[in-house]
């Protein structure tokens, strides 16, 4: 139980400084021009970093000042969080929730409800790192992507808080118990980069460090009291840091510091491995900026200038409203959205962050004055946790009728085709032994006559194959983004290479299994030669990103060798193994690359049908495939027996490629099939296959 002097309200003012309302102003903006045209803000991003300084210097100042004066307790201190936090976040989950029942499709509309319920309950984080990386295929697809920082935050000031009251009354050297977190979680931060870079952004372990660089900041700022409070200690640690300077050192600190921002939001781009070391920069800046204040020119006349200050007083919803509406007017316009269009949307973010800052925070936040002080912070959180239940309701929900949804639009939807892995047999210890990797199926509990061997791409044929062949048991086995060939490493930055060790045990327990006769090779061959996707300006942002492949030979043999090379190479060897073992290698030639998403095809409100016949140049898809299939030709040639599928027959005439046909899509992405479109191919794949023998 706390002492009498930690039961007093803790609602103590502390100075308010203009030139923080400014340096919030530079954090959200840089955040909105990231996500509005990342080109020309590359490391926008950073702006989330600049905010956590910010928020452990603001939040944890309250919480010092409390301390020092003996009138902190903890209801106030949440209270006070659940009126600062919960209106606007309530009014844009319910805004997207109405909006997104009458523009999205339902798998759009369950991905979107299942973030609402993670948002309400501040794990959105948590969710993120479960489903996928900030900066990997499916980060643009998420409607509520930017609340994973607000998710660190609240789980940072459930724990922050205690420790502090803690360490108070056992008066402890906080300096020392500060840095060393900082050094810790620092240290975490750096290491979990290295082995898991999704890990490493979204987790509080790796963020901490940035909150408590601020938190150090609200400590120095008490100095005076706390050492009349009887911490004389202080002083030999913070005079180096409080010590009053002159305006040269102050400027020359505070330009420092915007020199550093400045860098990081313009240079700092998303294939860098963050935050690690590069988190430094933003971090470091923000400090020396909080840390100079007004007594330097920079401060005290740029960052505090009435318009930036306007600004951040409506960072908050500002931040909260500019994705979603992004992300709408990406999702209607199936692709980045125009210019012009970016421009309004941002625009209506202000106005709606005005709104919102002037309408529904400021009264809240003013009725704190009131009678009864808990009744609005009671009502909020009974509105949060019911748009949360909402949420999760339309996740587990799978239809709600809406837009005239049928198989058409089906056909593009993720979760569809996920859904029918569940129909398979997975495979179990006795197949595998105690090997293990990303993909394997069968099709039946028989032992496997059959197999599809690849990444993602084998992935998509295996469906079809396995449901249209009654005959035989197929199994797939593959690992993603990872071609079926041997001593090749294939990666996207920030992402570890299973390749190279996936594909000799796949390779092992094809040779161990005499049963199977017959080894399909699938993969996304061309993608692995360019090393970015196929006009992905025209894609769904983050549906299949421009982002670097990275294509490496094992071998010192091969290190100097082409991606063509490589690849080539890499096939030639796995080709050899299983025709040592007396296998039948097919090989799967890629399906085209699409340069529009197949979303496209489908009309959705507010926007017309834009490729109603959904085709693409058959030019444009020999082109792409050009080096790829000049690398088959060439195994063609020194493997005889190699047979050799061209879907390109079943899916193209003379000028061009298809991607539906009679109410069917045969795409659920710009690359990989639909589960109709493996259906279709798999007719004409298996007639083909028969006919061999």
């Amino acid at each position: 139980m706390l002492p009498p002097e930690f039961t007093v309200r803790s609602d103590l003012p502390i100075e308010y400084r203009p030139d923080i309302d400014g340096l919030r102003a530079v954090a959200v903006l840089s955040v909105i021009g990231y996500h509005a045209s990342p080109r020309l803000v590359p490391g926008g991003f950073v702006g989330v970093d600049i905010f956590f300084v910010i928020s452990g210097y603001l939040i944890s100042s309250i919480i010092f000042n409390g301390l020092t004066k003996g009138r902190f307790t903890f209801a106030e201190f949440y209270v006070r969080r659940i009126r600062r936090i919960f209106p606007a976040l309530i009014v844009v989950l319910a805004f997207c929730w109405i909006f997104g029942w009458f523009v999205l499709f339902t798998d759009e509309y369950k991905v979107l409800g299942k973030h609402m319920a993670g948002s309400a309950i501040f794990i959105s984080n948590i969710l993120l790192w479960q489903e996928s990386g900030y900066f990997d295929l499916a980060a643009g697809s998420k409607p509520l992507l930017h609340l994973w920082s607000l998710a660190v935050e609240e789980q940072y000031y459930l724990i922050w808080p205690l420790l502090l009251v803690v360490a108070w009354r056992r008066a402890l050297d906080l300096v020392v118990l500060i840095a060393l977190i900082w050094f810790v979680s620092f240290a975490l931060n750096v290491a979990s980069v290295r082995i898991d870079a999704a890990l490493a952004f979204y987790w509080p372990h790796a963020r901490l460090w940035e909150l408590l660089s601020g938190g150090l900041l609200a400590y120095v700022s008490t100095k005076r009291s706390l050492a009349a409070q009887g911490h004389p200690r202080l002083r030999p640690y913070l005079d180096l840091i409080t010590k009053e300077r002159g305006p040269l050192f102050s400027n020359t600190a505070a330009i420092l510091g915007a020199t550093l921002v400045a860098v990081s939001v313009l240079t700092i781009e998303n294939e860098t491995t963050f935050p690690g070391w590069w988190a430094l920069l933003p971090v470091l800046g923000t400090f020396l900026l909080i840390l100079i204040g007004r007594r330097a020119w920079l401060v005290h006349r740029v960052l505090s200038n009435p318009l930036l200050v306007f600004v951040g007083l409506i960072s908050y919803p500002l931040y909260l409203w500019h994705w979603p509406l992004l992300w709408f007017a990406n999702t209607i316009e199936v692709g980045y959205a125009s210019v012009t269009l970016r421009i309004v949307t941002i625009g209506i973010a202000f106005f709606l962050a005005w709104i919102t800052y002037e309408f529904i925070e400021t009264p809240i936040r003013a009725s704190a004055r009131g009678g009864r002080p808990t009744a609005v912070p009671v009502l909020l959180s009974i509105l949060l946790a019911s748009l949360g239940l909402l949420g999760y309701w339309t996740f587990e929900n799978d239809e709600f009728g809406r837009n005239g949804e049928s198989l058409f639009i089906k056909d593009v939807s993720a979760s569809e085709y996920q859904a029918t892995r569940g129909g398979f047999f997975a495979c179990d210890s006795a197949f595998l032994g105690s090997r293990k990797f990303g993909l394997c199926l069968r099709s039946k509990q028989d032992p496997p006559e059959m197999a599809v061997f690849g990444d993602s791409h084998a992935d998509h044929l295996f469906p079809g194959i396995a449901k249209l062949d009654a005959r035989n048991s197929w199994v797939l086995l593959g690992e993603g983004s990872c071609p079926p060939a041997l001593g090749i490493r294939s990666y996207r930055t920030g992402r570890n290479d299973k390749c190279a060790e996936a594909s000799e045990e796949i390779l092992a327990l094809l040779k161990a299994n005499a049963g199977i006769k017959t080894v399909v090779l699938a993969s996304l061959g061309p993608y692995y030669f360019s090393g970015v996707g196929f006009a992905p300006e025209h894609l769904v942002p983050g549906e299949f990103d421009a982002r670097s492949w990275n294509l490496e030979p094992t071998g010192i043999s091969d290190s100097k060798a082409t991606k063509e090379q490589v690849f080539l190479n890499g096939l030639d060897r796995a080709i050899e193994a299983l025709e040592s073992a007396r296998k039948d290698v097919v090989l799967y030639i890629d399906v085209p690359e699409l340069n529009f998403s197949p979303r496209e095809c489908v009309e959705r409100p507010l926007r017309s049908i834009r490729r109603m016949h959904c085709v693409i140049d058959r030019k444009m898809v020999q082109e792409r495939q050009r080096e790829y299939r000049s690398v088959i030709a060439t195994l063609e040639r020194k493997h005889p027996h190699l047979r050799v599928f061209d879907p390109l027959k079943y899916l193209c005439d003379e000028k061009q490629c298809v991607a539906s046909s009679k109410n069917v899509i045969y795409y659920r992405d710009g690359h990989h099939l639909s589960i109709r479109g493996s259906e279709y191919l798999a007719k004409p794949f298996l007639n083909w296959l028969g006919s061999l023998r």
